[in-house]
This record gives structure tokens, sequence and C-alpha cells, in this order.
């Protein structure tokens, strides 16, 4: 009860108690008290602070007091630091893990537990800046990153070239980097396909589209990318795609670069293992996996992202357990 705090995946009070009332005349209360995770001296440090919460089994139900006991032996230390700013709070463990390298510490042996996922980007740029080598563990959905799902809509657009709505979205892409205003000339160009008015020459010559030999060699690739797809394994097709794009150089040469590279190798993950189970695996069911995920709200999680495979662990509460 006293990790009852995800409430939307059903993990609360309120569920324990419900059953306790609906069955309790036939229910025995076995209280777990034996910890194999940590020492005593953590048990203890943590009982004194869950002991402030007002909401517990034991104040509602008889005979759930419960002292946890330790399996582990240990002495470790449990130190409290209170600072004004969090940068400085950030900068402090920062440190401090440095110095534990420093004494030959293993790095694979410390972690670092946070929140929010959000508040890891601050220990990476430290870590960073401090050559501490770290493994992220973020639990973020590759399908929420912006940069992926342009990739996505991408494959969509060569599975069908007919897909204007989708192409509008591709053409604003940042690997891709054409100009908005002549995106928007190219849609007003009469009627048709956006795809069949970037092949149109002349059209875009008299719309004044700046950059047109870019647009007439995408709306080549695009046909050009749509043949090989039919012609090769995806695995190989999304390979060659992705650096004839232009997504890897755009991705080599972003600010987050590491983090970039990171949601490109958990897509490529991803393919392997559908490769694994479909040897004959193509575009077309590849976009379907994808779509299933999505209307599902199913996650696909990304791959940790690790500079050193002895590193130290950069995860969230949650994600520790």
């Amino acid at each position: 009860d006293d990790q009852s705090i995800y409430r939307f995946q059903g993990a609360s009070l309120e569920n324990i108690l419900d059953f306790w009332h609906s069955f309790g005349k036939s229910a025995k209360i076995v209280a777990l008290s034996r910890n194999y995770r940590s020492t005593q001296l953590v048990l203890d440090a943590s009982s004194s602070v869950i002991a402030n919460n007002e909401s517990r089994v034991e104040s509602f139900l008889p005979k759930s007091e419960k002292k946890l006991v330790a399996n582990k032996e240990g002495e470790d230390r449990v130190s409290e630091c209170e600072f004004e700013w969090e940068r400085e709070e950030n900068f402090f463990v920062a440190t401090q893990v440095k110095k534990l390298l420093d004494y030959k510490v293993e790095a694979k042996e410390i972690a670092v537990i946070y929140r929010n996922n959000a508040d890891a980007i601050d220990f990476v740029e430290l870590f960073l800046k401090l050559e501490i080598p770290f493994k992220l563990y973020s639990g973020k959905n590759l399908l929420d990153d912006p940069t992926i799902l342009q990739l996505v809509r991408l494959l969509a657009v060569i599975a069908d070239l007919t897909l204007s709505s989708e192409l509008f979205f591709v053409l604003h892409s940042d690997f891709f980097d054409f100009k908005p205003t002549g995106v928007a000339k190219i849609s007003l160009m009469g009627k048709g396909h956006l795809y069949e008015k970037m092949g149109d020459r002349e059209g875009l010559l008299a719309a004044k589209v700046v950059d047109v030999e870019k647009f007439l060699k995408l709306h080549q690739n695009l046909a050009g990318w749509q043949k090989l797809s039919a012609n090769v394994t995806f695995e190989d097709f999304l390979a060659q795609l992705i650096s004839q794009c232009g997504y890897l150089s755009f991705a080599l040469q972003h600010v987050d670069k590491l983090k970039k590279l990171n949601s490109l190798n958990t897509l490529f993950e991803e393919v392997k293992r559908l490769n694994r189970t479909n040897h004959k695996l193509t575009l077309p069911q590849f976009l379907e996996h994808i779509k299933i995920l999505q209307e599902n709200n199913l996650v696909l999680e990304e791959n940790p992202l690790e500079t050193d495979k002895n590193a130290v662990s950069l995860l969230t509460a949650h994600k520790s357990k």
C-alpha cells in the first residue's frame, strides 16, 4: 500500500480497502515484512518518511501493521541535503558521482534516481561535461518522438504516393529542410495530388517556387524508394532510406545527437524483432504494425541510451522497481 502511487494503473489504496470490505470475512491479512532489496538503514529511513502518510492500510485494517526487516546486510549511510536551486542540487549529485568513480567505485554500481523522465535532461548534460559514462532509461514511447513520426509519415507516403496530407507534413520535416512558402505554393497549384504537382517543372516555375530542383529530386526519389521497398528486405530498404533522405545526417548534426541516434536504433531494433517472426516483412506490414500500436495506445519503449557498458544508471523511481 505504501507504493500505491500509480492510480491510473489500478494501484490505489481504495482497491485494497474495497477488497477487504467485500471479502474481509473470509480473507486473511498477511503483512509482508521481509525485504530482500535494501539494507536496514535504508528501510528505516524510508519508513520514517512514509510514516507521515495519513492514508495507509494499517490505519484502516486490523493486524496490518508491518515493520520492514532487511534480509540483506550492510551499513549504507543515508544522507539528506537541501539546496535552494534544482540546478545546484543536480550539480552536487553529479560531482558526488564523479568522486565515487575517482575512488574506483564501478560506474555500474551507481544509480541516480529521480521522479520524472524530464529530470534526466540536466544529468545527461552534466554527465557529458564531466565525462561520466551513463545509461539512461527513459521509458519514453518512441512513437511520441516528432522526428520518428515524420519518418513514419515518409514511409506511409512511399507506400501510397497519393497521400497528399501526409506528404504535406513530410515536406515540413527538419531533415528535408524545405521552405514553408514553397510547400504552400505547391499545395495551391490547381488540382491533383501533391506528389504529382511536385513533379510539374513548368507549374513549379509558374508558381515561383524556390528550390524547384530540390522538389523535383524528391519527387524522383519517392518513386525510386517505392520501387526499392518492393525489391529488397524491409530492413535493407529502411537503412538505405534513412541515409538517402537526409535523416541520418540530420540526426548526427542535431544538438541532441545521442538521443536522436538512440531513437533511430530503437526503431531498427523493432524492425529486427519483427523480421525474426516474419522474414518477408514488407513496408505495408510494418505500417500496419505501427498503426495497431498507435490505435491501442501501446508503448514502443525506447532502448536505454548508454555511453559505455560500465555506466551509471539514470532512471525514474518507477523504473527502478
